[in-house]
């Protein structure tokens, strides 16, 4: 691309600031937890906040004379001229999502009021992934106020499940088609080349609890460690509260969180109150949660390409008076998913308690110099003066389940200005406080808008070659 219109692409950008910041605000405001099963004949599948704030997505969309695409209420998508319903095959799809984690404790902020603070959008979701949904909402009016003219054109593609379970991607591809090529905007930069497979297990004891009135406040999701646990329980017609702190995370990447489970239950197992039959019933979850590498459950498994397999104990309950510990696990591909399953499920048995499977996203991978992944990386390392190696990851995206599909930022490694404003534990995705940099965004922004450019170049050059790209795939 010449330097002149990739200096025409940087101007324009930075001219959108304010409007980026007010539409991101106003979308980060919607809350929109999605439902973990859809509700059946219900117009809202995911929630009304889901369904509010995908509706605000696509109006805005349309007031900028794109195309939107509804469909019905579990995702939706905007581009130019509709390509992606009538020539798929096609299209570069963008892939974002507008569901967000629940907010949980500990806030200094409010966490469904954004506020524009210090160069940064304050509020859940800011990061993880509404901001990318922006990015995308601007990629698309900036190839339009451009007139950039592309032989693959762009869909911007806005999920509602993405945190619990994926179930608006598993009804698109059964119902629609899937773009020739998928760009996921839920990550960091530069291109990933891989995932780690990821499994949910639900690990319940065995026998009742002996304490009466039990209440538990442990962990508001299956893919965040809790930075804060409270039991309250009676003994005797005596009520006794247990509290314990740690540093929240994302499961997908438990290095520097603090579980606050383990800080929970190793107070519970010197509490002089709680009978000791009751303290050997849940020292199985105590062993559980005291590591983050499987450990516990004999599955450790190293990986010097896709990364270490990891296990962490996310959410603590007690329904019915049976204790119930939840296994977010993220495993690379050399590992065998059956041969987890059987791991978990004997050493469970095996400490008197009942392992059940609850969800399972394979690994995918190409290979690093695959020429997609190769082509974003030499783009972003070019408008960045970096030298970064495309990479895999833990978290599990929508390229799990999406054929031909490369995530792709819109994360920057340098969050200094987060770490420097927030005390630690704050200010990340899936933390209190989550906050996303504004100038990160628009530079996001701009190596999208130049990245559409090389990639449908590439494309092109291998279609009039007579080749398929993803011959190379592993």
């Amino acid at each position: 691309m010449e330097e002149t219109q990739k200096k025409s692409i940087r101007s324009w950008v930075d001219s959108q600031k304010d409007s980026l910041i007010l539409d991101l605000v106003k979308i980060v405001n919607l809350e929109s937890v999605s439902h973990p099963e859809p509700e059946k004949g219900k117009q809202t599948p995911f929630g009304e906040g889901c369904q509010r704030a995908l509706h605000a997505m696509l109006e805005r969309g349309s007031s900028m004379g794109l195309c939107a695409a509804n469909y019905e209420e579990r995702l939706g998508s905007l581009s130019l001229r509709g390509e992606e319903r009538c020539s798929p095959e096609r299209v570069i799809g963008v892939w974002t999502h507008l569901d967000v984690v629940p907010a949980g404790e500990g806030w200094q902020y409010k966490p469904f009021d954004a506020v524009y603070e210090d160069g940064m959008v304050i509020g859940r979701g800011a990061q993880d992934n509404k901001s990318a949904a922006i990015m995308g909402l601007y990629l698309l009016k900036g190839l339009k106020d451009l007139d950039i003219s592309l032989e693959h054109p762009v869909a911007l593609y806005l999920g509602c499940s993405e945190e619990c379970g994926m179930q608006d991607l598993d009804y698109f591809l059964k119902h629609y088609h899937a773009p020739g090529l998928s760009l996921i905007a839920d990550c960091g930069f530069p291109a990933c080349y891989g995932e780690k497979g990821s499994m949910t297990f639900e690990i319940r004891t065995g026998r009742k609890s002996l304490l009466s009135d039990v209440k538990v406040d442990a962990g508001t999701a299956h893919n965040i460690v809790p930075g804060t646990a409270r039991v309250r329980f009676a003994v005797d017609g005596e009520t006794y509260t247990v509290e314990a702190e740690g540093v929240s995370g994302h499961s997908a990447f438990p290095e520097g969180s603090v579980n606050a489970i383990e800080g929970l239950l190793g107070k519970m197992m010197v509490h002089s109150k709680i009978p000791e039959e009751e303290k050997n019933t849940l020292r199985p979850f105590w062993n559980f949660v005291k590591t983050t590498d499987g450990s516990a459950a004999g599955i450790q498994k190293e990986d010097p390409l896709l990364g270490n397999l990891t296990c962490c104990g996310t959410i603590l309950t007690c329904k019915d008076n049976v204790w119930a510990l939840s296994l977010d696990l993220r495993y690379p591909d050399s590992a065998d998913p059956a041969w987890i399953v059987r791991k978990i499920t004997s050493v469970a048995e095996a400490q008197g308690c009942i392992a059940e499977q609850k969800s399972h996203l394979p690994s995918f991978g190409l290979k690093p110099d695959h020429p997609v992944v190769k082509k974003l990386t030499e783009v972003y390392n070019q408008e960045t003066g970096r030298s970064d190696q495309a990479y895999s990851m833990a978290g599990g995206t929508y390229a799990a389940k999406l054929p031909r599909a490369i995530p792709f930022g819109i994360a920057f490694a340098d969050k200094r200005k987060i770490q420097e404003k927030f005390p630690k534990g704050h200010g990340d995705y899936h933390q209190p406080d989550e906050a996303v940099i504004i100038d990160q965004i628009l530079d996001a922004l701009y190596i999208y808008l130049v990245g559409m450019v090389e990639l449908d170049a590439l494309l092109t050059e291998y279609e009039r070659n007579e080749v398929t790209i993803w011959e190379t795939t592993v």
